[in-house]
């Protein structure tokens, strides 16, 4: 009992008790629970009289009721009950002589409840499952409603076909069916049990997901081919813990502190460790694969890593930049970065070998993760999901937003639904469709420079067509970022003419066409 009628010097005058769960008072009662050190399954609620502050007695007490939290409402008393007993309603109406009124079976540690002022309802705030809401408005049989799915604080989010997997920090795998997405059901769970907690990542691949672990350095294959009862398939315990995974056929890529990672996944149930590659002192947390180049994003910046050989994997170049993000999108020659500063920064990657800022864009708030869809840029942040337009990808814009009830940590698309964990509250699901159905074109500032590749896969050569109010200088590059010998000069206005491939190795290269106000770049595929 602390004295705060000085709020400048609290003092304590009293004290009642030992292993205190928790604790509320109402007018001269305080009402306790306790557990008992010795038996943790063992807990009481107490009752006691604080009329007199310096010398609290108890006067009333019940076997078998209590938990971390306790909400009262008139004469009931709801207790959290916590990772050994379940939810509880007590009857204080006899202060001294409190009753068990009902029990609700809600598993997992149970940090929080409360209930709705006429009683009709009951909330319990899981660690590990979620919110349980309850209807209460018969006590005695407390009734949970299971139009809302209990869920764990959610890390990332998988979707493949009308499955999602969940990872969750606390309780492991969860299993989803998103047949129909405004419905999501409930299938199954691979629990850890608390023995590797803080699952980061999950990928669904067939029958397959493959999870990996924060807490500790192990990679899991679970098996999903009955996703009502997932089951542990094979371990991989050289591979270390991953903050973002990306699979590509039969090879997973992970990314986690100082390292990338490949794993061989083509026997699901006896993963092998087949590559990795050294990029930075820092903590990696977003991962994206495009064409041979792997780039990741850390509080320290950009880095881009060639997987040509998934075997040797090298670094081709990095940033240094202090971006401090969590997740990246990459299309084309531009690279999507959100950032904890509240901004959204678009890189050129055209040239890999030397990553430059174009532009950098105002959020809502601090950024944890983007995916592309379309033109727009979903951002995942600490308030909701913003919705930018990259039509223009050096002048994104603001479209929308939309309140989540906690941070979103990672999004997916499977069009034309994106999914978003939400860390403590959840996952959300998102009907793309409904977003910029109003789009305008994007204007173009600058020299308006227009380059077209056609064919964009060829075996030997390639009409290039580019259109500028200025001088145009067109070099081509390998994937590397390297030029190739040779570049060609136009003149304003609109000309074309033929690539000649003939010779050059299979692979990606990149036309890359400079104004002296822009760039613009065009892929190409050289394949027999």
């Amino acid at each position: 009992m602390i004295d705060a009628r000085n709020p400048a010097a609290p003092h304590r005058v009293g004290s009642w008790g030992t292993a205190i769960e928790g604790v509320t008072a109402r007018g001269g009662l305080c009402f306790v629970t306790t557990f008992n050190p010795n038996q943790p399954v063992d807990i009481q609620f107490h009752v006691l009289d604080i009329s007199t502050p310096a010398s609290p007695s108890q006067i009333g007490a019940l076997d078998s009721a209590g938990g971390y939290d306790v909400h009262l409402v008139d004469t009931s008393a709801f207790c959290s009950g916590d990772q050994y007993n379940e939810f509880r309603i007590v009857s204080i109406a006899d202060s001294a002589h409190p009753s068990l009124v009902g029990t609700g079976v809600a598993p997992g540690a149970n940090w929080g409840v409360w209930a709705s002022a006429n009683g009709a309802a009951a909330f319990i705030a899981g660690r590990s499952d979620g919110m349980s809401i309850f209807d209460v408005a018969n006590p005695a049989s407390p009734a949970l409603d299971t139009s809302l799915l209990a869920m764990d604080r959610s890390a990332d989010v998988s979707v493949k076909g009308g499955l999602v997997a969940i990872a969750g920090d606390a309780s492991g795998l969860v299993m989803l069916s998103v047949q129909d997405p405004v419905v999501p059901e409930y299938l199954g769970r691979y629990d850890t049990l608390g023995e590797l907690p803080h699952m980061e990542s999950a990928v669904l691949a067939d029958s397959f997901a493959f999870v990996s672990f924060y807490s500790r350095a192990m990679f899991r294959s679970v098996c999903v081919s009955d996703p009502a009862r997932p089951m542990l398939a094979g371990v991989e315990s050289a591979a270390v813990d991953a903050k973002d995974m990306v699979l590509r056929d039969v090879l997973l890529y992970k990314v986690s502190v100082r390292n990338l990672q490949v794993v061989d996944v083509s026997r699901p149930r006896e993963p092998v460790l087949a590559g990795s590659c050294t990029s930075t002192d820092g903590l990696l947390f977003g991962l994206v694969l495009q064409d041979s180049l792997a780039y990741e994003v850390s509080a320290f910046g950009l880095w881009i890593i060639n997987i040509a050989r998934p075997d040797s994997p090298y670094v081709v170049s990095s940033t240094q930049d202090r971006l401090t993000a969590a997740g990246l999108a990459v299309r084309d020659t531009f690279a999507f970065i959100p950032s904890s500063h509240e901004s959204l920064w678009v890189y050129s990657v055209a040239n890999p070998a030397a990553p430059y800022p174009l532009a950098a864009m105002q959020l809502r708030s601090r950024g944890y993760d983007i995916v592309l869809v379309d033109t727009l840029a979903w951002i995942g942040e600490v308030s909701g999901v913003e919705i930018l337009s990259v039509a223009d990808p050096v002048r994104p814009r603001s479209v929308t937003f939309s309140s989540t009830p906690y941070l979103v940590r990672r999004l997916t698309c499977q069009a034309p639904y994106v999914f978003a964990a939400m860390s403590e509250a959840g996952v959300a699901v998102f009907d793309s469709l409904l977003v910029g159905l109003a789009e305008t074109p994007a204007v173009r500032l600058g020299s308006g420079l227009r380059l077209c590749v056609q064919p964009s896969v060829t075996r030997t050569e390639a009409v290039v067509s580019a259109q500028s109010s200025e001088q145009v200088l067109l070099q081509l590059c390998d994937v590397a970022g390297r030029v190739v010998p040779g570049r060609v000069q136009l003149a304003a206005g609109h000309d074309q003419f033929l690539l000649h491939l003939g010779g050059m190795p299979d692979g990606v290269y990149f036309l890359r066409g400079r104004t002296r106000t822009e760039v613009q770049t065009a892929k190409i595929v050289k394949q027999q």
